[in-house]
Order: C-alpha cells, then sequence, then structure tokens
C-alpha cells in the first residue's frame, strides 16, 4: 500500500519542479539572453552576444521586448526584424544629414520615407521628407536591410 502512495507523490513532486524549472518571462523581468544577428545574405552582424535587461523597460532592441515575452528559460527563437524596428541600434548619428530636395530633384526622384537610393557608388536612407530638405541617412547599407535574430533566454530573474 505504501509503494501505491509513492508513486502518485513523487510524479506530483516532478511535475511541481518541471513547472517550476519553466517559467514564462513576463513584462518587468529582469532576464539574461544571449544572441546573434546576421544579415538576408549571412552575414554575420554579432554572434552569440550576452545582455541582460528588464522587458518594457526598452533598455535594448525595442523588438527584444516583445519577442522574449512568455518566451521559457533556455528556449531559442529566431525571428526577422525589419530595418525600422533595429537600425537605430548599429548607425552611426554623423552620418545623418539634412540634403535639399533641390539634390533630388537633379536625379529626378521624389523620394519616400524609409526608401533606398543608390546614387554615386552609395545608398541612401530615406529617414523623413520635408518640404525643403529631406533626412537622410548615410550609414552602411546593412543598417537599411532586415536583420535576422536569433535569442536564447539565458537566465530569469
Amino acid at each position: 500500500m505504501k509503494k501505491l502512495l509513492i508513486l502518485p507523490i513523487l510524479l506530483i513532486w516532478l511535475l511541481i519542479l518541471s513547472w517550476c524549472n519553466n517559467k514564462q518571462i513576463s513584462e518587468w523581468d529582469n532576464i539574461t539572453v544571449s544572441y546573434d544577428s546576421f544579415l538576408q545574405d549571412g552575414k554575420i552582424i554579432e554572434e552569440w552576444k550576452e545582455i541582460s535587461f528588464t522587458v518594457w523597460m526598452w533598455q535594448t532592441f525595442p523588438i527584444f521586448d516583445t519577442i522574449v515575452v512568455w518566451m521559457k528559460e533556455w528556449e531559442t527563437k529566431k525571428f526577422t526584424a525589419t530595418a525600422q524596428e533595429w537600425y537605430k541600434i548599429y548607425h552611426d548619428n554623423a552620418k545623418i544629414q539634412n540634403i535639399s530636395k533641390t539634390v533630388f530633384n537633379k536625379i529626378w526622384k521624389e523620394p519616400k520615407t524609409w526608401e533606398i537610393i543608390s546614387l554615386w557608388d552609395m545608398k541612401w536612407l530615406i529617414l523623413e521628407t520635408w518640404p525643403i530638405t529631406n533626412k537622410v541617412d548615410f550609414n552602411e547599407p546593412e543598417t537599411h536591410e532586415d536583420v535576422e535574430f536569433k535569442i536564447k533566454i539565458l537566465e530569469i530573474e
């Protein structure tokens, strides 16, 4: 009879342990993750960089805050982030300038926001269009592309 009681107790104990070890991330949790990021052509930007942050405090890539919610410790997830979602992390503010619309008139082009223009062996990203000038990003082309991320949850505090 005692042996029959031990088995259900042991199963319940294992169930509780497995539940505790699979805690899900929720808003305001402090977490540590590692991630790698690469371009569509496979070029690696960062390989398994480790960072810690508080979810929904917008301390890192904004898209990370939304992707990690409901993930579990040691879970890995792949996702694609558009240039609009991640580019500010990798660009140099000094390479963002306001360019007169007359420059664009000379190339017969009316740019649109988030459009990439190739000109003079350079790629420009149009950030904003105004009546007299356009705000243009002259950073490296990879800052204008979608990026693949793989993120792994290392610790949930």
